[in-house]
């Protein structure tokens, strides 16, 4: 990964610091690396230079500038930038193909560049044969290749021809042939120019799936490509270069949309004829999946060339397909784009969670409307596409088939009509029921039951509030809330919580944050209860009239008002509130918490893992999402709280106050990721916070675990874990103490009082260890 999130200044092309110290997982280092090209009038002057040493006194072209570079194992590297902007120069470098004219580049490990396909085959020679004197070229063994000669002819479909010469073949089948054997060599880089596509469509759609799966087991990924969707889809880090020059380098989703704006004010929109009217249908079929038919209809109306009132028409497009059925079910999807050509708006059935319909014989038909129809004046474009059942890789293309004219009956200025109410009252407000934040007008108000008295008023807590908050959460727990962490443990929360006063004090607090689980490969919404605070003074009423009670009922009671969604809330409350809200109908008992102890292990060098620390966590991002993947797939059928990379960050690198350590195992031989592990130092013990990875990781991780607190000289290691874990954990040195810490789930304004299967809860699911 590519370790600035800002462009560099053009002139040096630095994507890196200098000077920075390289982490065990570096696979690329490039420093000052560039390719000049000297220019000469003939050959013959061109030998003459070389020969003399004169090249250093005529003007050089930079086809790439001087720039620092490093990539990060597992990573997914994307290079954008238009035709001879140093894409094809730099992958050329690092694949070995072209010397760096200065600076110095190292590669470790075993690079397979996907660069000219098929560059070395003899066409004399029979694909078997080439696939023979080519295999150790890329560096497959002997035995290697004859294992794996099977594979690579299967893989490349072309079985009944492999032993004819090549000049037979069609492109097609030379490429095939080609890119089998490239992939075949699991490689530790992989790099791709232009080659995602190859072949027919069924050969495409099994190519970008090999591909996928090497991203999948941690391969580097250097990817060049002109495609902005795919490169936003691979991608976890993107580089725009522009003549030689490195203009941007950032998430990819930024890169790609600074460098299609680009794009867009250096040309005209493409595709469209001078007198204004649709481009004929264009309609490119690769493989085995096709667009038909393809109708745009407006109020009744149709045609290529439409005109419609903003605000008033209705836009119908229907696309008819036809596909293997023996495949998954394509995806449609559409673009709506302006007069410059940019996209303005798109949409996917795979994005919208809708499945394609289609006869045995694999057609089908989709409808997509668009009612009263929200853009302002102007001139618009449709497109359509099919894509493959993950929404990536693109069967079947109508750019631009069709031209919408929009006019408007009013003054009102942009682009589209957003949907939007505007309510007024005499008066300046004084006070706001509910918070206002960045995007939103809030939750709505508390809807409360008519019998409540207004003994205590019950409302959601504003921005207001905090210092109110600060104090109760003091007088409450005996120690001090900072406002750094309460934004930062409330910070995906439309409001904090309810709050319950006495005559404008606040005596009762009942706050709240979404969280998300997977159950059986499906996301499960769910609410962590967070602080639940009384006022000591307060604590007398323990009936459903007092304040404790208000502040949760209301808060369950409005809870699908702020998360349609949620399934369930669940937490860690203390041992008193629990049996509070047992006794008062708010809760029923989910779970339990045991703590599991080991003793420290003198460390000891493992030949077949190694483990480090990972002090920046986005360079480990592609493992930690894999070994996120791998847990659902070993335990579908438990409810497991979201574990990617993004929950790590905000967990454990965000956190404003408690310095975490997570540690990354690893094979020791081909790298791949075994399991990560969450750890907190304390004076008498390291803390076991977090797992990540699937079953085979468990035993590992707890040894590494065990020698690193060897290493800090901890005579001990301790965690939290919920019962379904204590037999998972629990080996024969582990010490089993059951804990006064419960986990209730909301039973109040609920008919089914249970979780929906078995819950995975550790010490790093709570929001205050």
């Amino acid at each position: 990964m590519i370790e600035l999130d800002e462009a560099p200044q053009a002139t040096s092309g630095r994507l890196n610091p200098p000077g920075q110290a390289l982490a065990g997982s570096l696979v690329i280092e490039a420093r000052g690396i560039g390719k000049a090209y000297y220019p000469h009038s003939s050959p013959a002057s061109a030998l003459l230079a070389a020969l003399s040493g004169s090249n250093r006194r005529s003007q050089p072209f930079w086809a790439l500038h001087p720039m620092d570079l490093s990539v990060q194992r597992g990573e997914v590297l994307g290079l954008v930038g238009h035709n001879g902007a140093g894409k094809s120069t730099l992958l050329q470098m690092i694949s070995g193909t072209l010397s760096p004219s200065v600076g110095r580049l190292q590669v470790r490990g075993r690079v397979a560049a996907l660069l000219e396909l098929g560059a070395g085959f003899n066409p004399e020679f029979s694909g078997r044969e080439n696939l023979l004197l080519n295999g150790p070229l890329m560096g497959l063994s002997r035995q290697q290749l004859a294992a794996r000669l099977d594979e690579i002819i299967e893989f490349s479909g072309i079985e009944a021809f492999i032993d004819q010469p090549v000049k037979t073949y069609s492109s097609g089948m030379f490429v095939r042939l080609a890119f089998s054997l490239a992939t075949s060599v699991e490689p530790d880089i992989l790099v791709i120019d232009e080659a995602l596509s190859v072949g027919d469509g069924e050969f495409a759609r099994k190519s970008f799936d090999r591909i996928l799966k090497l991203r999948d087991q941690g391969t580097t990924i250097l990817f060049c490509s002109h495609s902005m969707y795919q490169i936003e889809s691979l991608c976890t880090r993107a580089v725009w270069l522009d003549h030689g020059q490195v203009k941007r380098v950032g998430r990819p989703a930024d890169v790609t949309t600074a460098y299609q704006e680009h794009l867009d004010q250096m040309s005209a929109p493409a595709g469209m004829r001078a007198d204004g009217a649709a481009p004929a249908l264009v309609v490119t079929s690769p493989g085995h999946a096709r667009i038909k038919t393809l109708q745009l209809a407006c109020d009744g109306r149709t045609g290529a060339a439409l005109q419609a009132v903003s605000g008033r028409s209705n836009i119908e497009l229907t696309l008819g397909f036809e596909s293997d059925p023996t495949l998954d079910a394509p995806n449609a999807a559409v673009t709506l784009n302006g007069a410059d050509g940019r996209i303005l708006a798109s949409s996917g059935t795979w994005i919208d969670g809708v499945r394609l319909q289609r006869s045995e014989s694999g057609h089908g038909t989709v409808h997509i409307r668009f009612p009263a129809l929200p853009l302002l004046k102007g001139s618009y474009t449709f497109s359509a596409y099919l894509f493959c059942e993950r929404g990536l890789h693109i069967y079947s293309a109508a750019e631009k088939f069709a031209t919408l004219a929009v006019e408007q009956h009013h003054l009102e200025q942009g682009i589209v009509s957003i949907p939007h109410q505007w309510s007024s009252e005499a008066g300046m407000a004084q006070r706001a029921d509910v918070p206002v934040q960045a995007g939103s007008d809030g939750p709505g108000a508390l809807v409360l039951p008519a019998e409540w008295t207004p003994h205590w008023q019950t409302r959601w807590s504003v921005a207001d509030d905090l210092p109110a908050l600060q104090d109760l959460f003091t007088e409450a727990f005996g120690k001090p809330m900072s406002q750094r962490r309460w934004h930062w443990k409330y910070r995906q929360s439309p409001t904090w919580g309810t709050l319950v006063e006495r005559e404008g004090v606040a005596s009762a607090f009942f706050g709240g944050m979404p969280r998300a689980f997977m159950l059986a490969g499906k996301p499960v919404a769910a609410v962590q209860i967070g602080d639940v605070m009384v006022r000591p003074s307060e604590r007398g009423v323990l009936s459903r009239t007092g304040p404790m009670f208000r502040a949760a009922a209301a808060y369950f009671g409005n809870m699908a008002a702020l998360y349609p969604e949620v399934r369930f809330a669940f937490g860690f409350p203390s041992q008193r509130h629990v049996r509070l809200g047992l006794k008062l109908g708010l809760y029923a008992q989910a779970d339990a918490i045991s703590e599991l102890s080991w003793p420290a292990l003198a460390p000891k060098r493992s030949w077949q893992t190694k483990t480090r620390g990972i002090d920046h966590l986005p360079d480990a991002a592609g493992a930690l999402d894999r070994l996120w993947r791998e847990m659902q797939l070993q335990w579908p059928g438990w409810l497991l709280p979201v574990r990617d990379a993004a929950r790590w960050q905000y967990r454990y690198a965000d956190h404003p106050e408690h310095s975490y350590r997570v540690l990354l195992i690893r094979r020791r031989i081909g790298g791949r990721p075994i399991a990560a592990v969450a750890l907190r130092e304390h004076a008498t013990h390291l803390e076991w916070l977090d797992y990540l990875g699937p079953l085979a990781g468990v035993a590992v991780a707890q040894r590494a675990v065990r020698m690193r607190a060897g290493e800090l000289q901890l005579p001990q290691v301790r965690g939290w874990f919920s019962s379904v874990l204590v037999d998972l954990f629990a080996d024969a040195d582990a010490t089993v103490t059951p804990t006064e810490v419960q986990v209730p789930i909301n039973r109040w304004g609920r008919d089914d009082a249970q979780l929906p299967a078995p819950i995975w809860l550790m010490a790093g699911d709570t929001d205050f260890l």
